[in-house]
């Protein structure tokens, strides 16, 4: 049995650009369940809204690595997955980005979903990193504790 979680980064975003800039862009994060991974992929759907640029360069990347780049026509729709299994880590950044020529201005609507496969079920991430952290080094956070407070 195979099991998918579904993350929406972006939903009906929109990006707009002036027409003194040349490019505007947004990052957003998100946490993964890393340990049983088997598939990872990003769902994405832009859409040239306005503006006055008879097409714009997009670009989508996750954790620093370009994983998408599409020219879109005004009025047209750039849709399509792109595969991110190694990319996925448990903290990851999405950074939408768009640029367009000096003069000329744009509106764009982002829709960007990861979705994670997974043989069974994942455990659910600790909501709280921080806490995780205090697990992960409790021997040593309490050697510490009993050095600074003599701990009896």
């Amino acid at each position: 049995m195979s099991f998918e979680t579904t993350i929406p980064v972006y939903e009906q975003f929109i990006l707009h650009s002036d027409w003194q800039e040349t490019s505007k862009r947004d990052t957003k994060t998100f946490r993964a369940q890393i340990k049983e991974l088997k598939r990872a992929r990003l769902d994405y759907n832009i859409y040239h809204s306005k503006g006055n640029d008879p097409e714009v360069k997009t670009k989508i990347r996750i954790n620093g690595r370009q994983v998408v780049e599409k020219v879109i026509p005004w009025q047209e729709t750039a849709i399509g997955s792109a595969d991110v299994l190694g990319d996925i880590r448990e903290d990851n950044n999405i950074e939408i980005w768009f640029g367009s020529d000096l003069g000329r201005w744009s509106e764009l609507v982002f829709n960007v979903t990861a979705i994670l496969g997974y043989d069974e079920k994942p455990a659910p991430l600790c909501p709280f990193p921080l806490l995780g952290i205090i697990r992960q080094n409790a021997p040593i956070l309490c050697t510490i504790w009993d050095r600074l407070f003599g701990g009896q």
